[in-house]
């Protein structure tokens, strides 16, 4: 009996088996259901473009600098590119935007290299100007760069002060600068440089004073102490005048002025004058010499005492 219930199980095994090979064998690989199914409808593909390193940098002129001559360099640095163009854009007196191409420049497509060209600025004016960049690549790409700068007929800062306290103005102005004026204000808007009657005299700065291979200034310490100013903040107004005295360009600048205190004479002993040594070293050295005194005393009473 147990031979035969053996048995028994032995066949059920074997016909599981057979029923599982069997529909395993009846399943669709894999590739044919990919196949069949791709068979049935339309299969949608991505593609992929690629669009280069097509890029674009500004070196000159650079981001935030000023100019007072009209003809400037530019120059750029370019990768992956086949066109060039400029714009310079600036807000024009009545308000409206203003932006004009400058340049256009065709290079070998997908070439790197540096481009550079001279950009005249007279036809604009003395004003805040942004030069743009664009670059042009593979597959309508595009890329750009900008920079902001000045263009004015005088450049100025202060740069310290002279062996008397006086602020230096250093000036730089263009070609059709023939004189520069300057005037500094107190924080109350009262002007400094004015004579005994009460009248603005204002610091002249002709053609004689300015270096006509550079343009800067060669008289550059304000006069602050001859005209008695008091310690405290001050705003200075330099003022470009051009061949007919008409005013061209201004820039207001502030600066601190501090009166150095003369050195107090030295009126007392100069016994220990030149010593280095400091007013504790002096109280503790007379505190011990008056120790050892009144010790020394007090021995000279108690031997009095004893004879």
């Amino acid at each position: 009996m147990q031979k035969t219930k053996k048995q028994i199980l032995g066949i059920a095994g074997l016909l599981a088996v057979g029923v599982m090979t069997t529909i395993a064998c009846s399943l669709p690989a894999p590739d044919a259901a990919a196949i069949d199914a791709s068979s049935a409808g339309d299969v949608n593909i991505n593609v992929n473009i690629q669009e280069g390193n097509t890029r674009i940098q500004l070196v000159k002129p650079l981001d935030g600098s000023a100019f007072v001559d009209s003809s400037i360099e530019v120059s750029s640095n370019y990768e992956d590119a086949s066109k060039l163009e400029y714009y310079l854009s600036y807000t024009k007196d009545d308000g409206t935007e203003e932006e004009v191409n400058v340049r256009n420049q065709f290079v070998q497509s997908g070439t790197s290299g540096t481009d550079t060209f001279t950009l005249d600025l007279n036809p604009y004016g003395y004003r805040k100007l942004k030069l743009r960049a664009v670059a042009y690549g593979a597959g309508s790409t595009t890329r750009e760069d900008s920079v902001a700068f000045d263009y004015s007929a005088i450049i100025a800062n202060f740069q310290g002060i002279d062996k008397n306290g006086d602020p230096i103005l250093n000036t730089e102005v263009s070609e059709k600068v023939e004189q520069v004026r300057v005037q500094v204000y107190d924080k109350n808007g009262k002007p400094l440089f004015v004579n005994a009657n009460g009248q603005e005299e204002p610091v002249l700065l002709n053609r004689s004073a300015i270096d006509p291979a550079t343009g800067k200034n060669i008289i550059s310490a304000l006069p602050f102490g001859k005209y008695g100013a008091a310690p405290g903040e001050y705003t200075a107004v330099i003022s470009a005048y051009d061949a007919s005295s008409n005013i061209i360009s201004m820039v207001t600048l502030d600066t601190k002025y501090a009166i150095e205190t003369p050195d107090t004479p030295n009126t007392g002993s100069t016994l220990f004058g030149n010593l280095n040594i400091s007013r504790l070293d002096y109280l503790l050295t007379g505190l011990i010499a008056f120790g050892i005194a009144a010790g020394f005393a007090v021995y000279l009473v108690q031997r009095k005492n004893r004879r």
